[in-house]
């Protein structure tokens, strides 16, 4: 698949791309499954992408020292 300009950049499209994009209307349809065969490991693409931000963003956790008096 030749991803759109917007895919290539991995940036929002817009709605002249989104209208045009080989995955317009697809996703996934409970009962059904995937409606796309490329649909699915974007979504996880998309998905891992998220978590790896989400995790990056988030401040480091102090380390906690306990003492023996």
């Amino acid at each position: 698949m030749n991803p759109c300009p917007a895919c290539a950049s991995q940036r929002c499209h817009t709605a002249q791309e989104w209208k045009n994009h080989p995955l317009a209307g697809h996703g996934y349809v409970q009962g059904h499954g995937w409606t796309h065969p490329e649909a699915e490991r974007l979504h996880n693409e998309e998905a891992q992408r998220t978590a790896n931000a989400s995790h990056a963003a988030r401040p480091a956790t102090p380390e906690v020292k306990h003492h023996v008096a």
